[in-house]
């Protein structure tokens, strides 16, 4: 097993194993709700604030019709939240929403860009995009 930078697999909180599909379905869910409240508020605080923001934008406009086809999106730029949030949480050490904010400068426009082009219809987003984040690497060396 390859193990990126910084990564202590003696400090995880969970078993590590092979698990199937519906084991680490389960997994995950057992992770978000022991870490819900971590997971919602910057994920929500983001979100409302973004949401206002096009309202508002949105309503000057005249074009309120376009804001909930503008925040779906924008989705993959939330998905990055919870992932963030759980993946430190799985050793030990959940961020604090300010913690999750100023990580979420620090990822880049880059990947998210490209999330919202030209990915943002990639059926392999969800395998694809967690590697991306959690590597941190360039796309020639991904």
């Amino acid at each position: 097993m390859v193990v990126g930078r910084g990564m202590q697999i003696d400090r995880l909180d969970l078993d590590l194993r092979a698990r199937t599909p519906w084991e680490a379905i389960d997994l995950g869910f057992a992770l978000l709700r022991e870490h819900a409240r971590a997971v919602a508020l910057p994920w929500f605080g983001t979100g409302l604030l973004v949401l206002t923001a096009l309202c508002a934008l949105g309503f000057w406009l005249d074009l309120l019709v376009l804001v909930p086809w503008v925040f779906w999106w924008l989705k993959p730029a939330f998905d990055r939240i919870p992932l963030f949030v759980l993946s430190r949480a799985v050793f030990g050490r959940v961020p604090a929403q300010r913690d999750v904010w100023r990580a979420a400068w620090a990822w880049g426009w880059r990947p998210l860009w490209t999330r919202l082009l030209w990915l943002r219809f990639d059926p392999f987003r969800a395998i694809s995009m967690p590697s991306d984040l959690l590597e941190g690497l360039p796309g020639h060396e991904r």
